[in-house]
């Protein structure tokens, strides 16, 4: 029924692979693929999209057409042929589509061509498994590998349950804006592009060398750039005969005993603290320099037990690392609350959100308002979009809750963008209430994820008549 992608896979961008364990999280570009981890739990699995390539269902006029390259694809999985028909009318001018009338179908497209798949657009109730089992068993299986999955329902609870399984967002059916569903779709797949860029804008500033062995073996994995510069060599073959299983030759042999040592202990215990040790190394030419260097050990990942180290000739780029954990750690400890209502003089109160992951609330203080059913789930999204429903609707309210949204946050960290104070009016429990919220942002040095602090507190308060 589905044209196969085979005979286009052999034109396809296929990048060198190339596999990067830092001590502050995993990443790896595999044949087109980015892939983050941080202490084996995956952050992003994401695909250059370099080259996009098309497949057909039986109802296309030519099975061997093609779209443009750079058109990005789309899984649709609908059940009613007449709103797939709508629907695939919608999106055909803009996107490859993928047709799938079932959840199985669905499930096994999102399986074979995942890594090619911007966006799945799923309806909760299919035949054969619902959108919410499709969604949970590809996590299951590729829990690898980040699509953002919007769902389509017309019932709120199921709305609900769909954000609660990791969906994006979801569509109120029936769909009635053709534009309103564009704007979603197009929106979903910008932001998992912009975290692609977040990701490798982070690696870039990746500072000194990176190594990665096997810790089973001792064996170079990968080493950067940077390495064959400390140990001058020419290439990664010629730094790996030169140094040996685990650097054995190139450490001077004074030093090698405790430095071997520090490593096995940490292999052994598995322990996946950073810890800085210095020696002394010969280069291919012949000099001795003294580096630094942060181990850390990974189990269980995708790729074995490995163990990865960030090395230095001085010990600057450690002390500015541990300089941006101690700094981060007193971020992530501020916030002042009050403890009493949002409309009492005075009020104070702040929430943390890791906004890279879209993950619910990290810590809060103060904070009162938050439905109970919200409450393991509550995003930065859903707090937008819930304290957006409460405020007031005045024109200056909603023109400048504009500018507040995660992504604009996100683009305004990356580009050093001061983001000012925001006032919000609202209108509650019988007071109207002015709550000033400042937006602070620091990244995770562990991770690379940008945080967010948002500190609340009231400058205003009226008791209504």
């Amino acid at each position: 029924m589905y044209y196969t992608l085979h005979e286009a896979e052999k034109a396809a961008y296929v990048s060198p692979c190339e596999v990067t364990y830092v001590t502050h999280g995993m990443y790896v570009f595999m044949k087109g693929r980015l892939i983050a981890d941080n202490n084996g739990c995956h952050i992003y699995d994401l695909c250059f999209r370099n080259t996009h390539v098309s497949a057909y269902d039986s109802s296309s006029s030519s099975k061997d057409s093609t779209l443009p390259a750079n058109t990005k694809t789309v899984l649709l999985a609908e059940a009613n042929p007449q709103n797939r028909a709508f629907l695939d009318s919608i999106l055909r001018l803009n996107y490859n589509l993928l047709l799938a009338p079932d959840g199985e179908q669905a499930l096994k497209l999102l399986l074979e061509y995942g890594d090619r798949i911007s966006l799945a657009l799923v309806n909760a109730v299919l035949p054969k498994m619902d959108g919410f089992k499709i969604i949970r068993k590809f996590h299951e299986v590729r829990s690898n590998l980040q699509i953002p999955f919007v769902v389509m329902t017309d019932n709120l609870d199921l709305a609900k349950e769909s954000i609660r399984l990791g969906a994006y967002q979801f569509i109120h059916l029936p769909i009635m804006d053709k534009s309103m569903l564009k704007a979603k779709i197009d929106g979903a797949i910008k932001n998992a592009e912009m975290l692609q860029q977040l990701a490798l804008n982070y690696m870039e500033y990746v500072p000194g060398g990176v190594v990665l062995l096997n810790a089973r073996n001792g064996k170079i994995l990968y080493v950067n750039g940077c390495v064959l510069d400390i140990f001058e060599c020419k290439s990664v073959e010629e730094l790996s005969e030169f140094v040996g299983d685990r650097f054995k030759n190139a450490i001077l042999p004074e030093d090698y005993k405790v430095v071997n040592q520090d490593l096995l202990e940490q292999i052994s215990n598995k322990n996946d603290v950073t810890k800085q040790i210095t020696y002394r190394t010969k280069t291919g030419k012949g000099k001795i320099k003294r580096v630094y260097h942060v181990g850390k050990f990974y189990k269980k990942t995708p790729y074995g037990d490995i163990f990865s180290a960030f090395i230095s000739e001085d010990d600057v780029a450690m002390k500015k690392y541990f300089t941006r954990k101690e700094a981060f750690a007193k971020f992530m400890a501020s916030g002042i609350a009050t403890n009493t209502k949002s409309y009492d003089p005075g009020y104070r109160g702040f929430l943390f959100w890791n906004l890279t992951k879209n993950s619910p609330v990290l810590r809060m203080g103060g904070i009162s308002y938050i439905p109970k059913d919200l409450e393991d789930k509550y995003t930065y999204e859903i707090h937008y979009k819930y304290l957006s429903s409460l405020m007031l609707q005045s024109e200056t309210n909603v023109m400048n809750a504009l500018d507040y949204t995660r992504e604009k946050l996100i683009l305004d960290y990356m580009n050093k963008c001061i983001v000012h104070s925001l006032d919000i009016s609202y209108d509650v429990a019988g007071y109207k209430f002015t709550i000033r919220s400042s937006f602070d942002m620091m990244m995770d040095p562990d991770s690379g994820d940008i945080i967010l602090k948002l500190q609340n507190e009231s400058v205003k308060t009226t008791k209504g008549c």
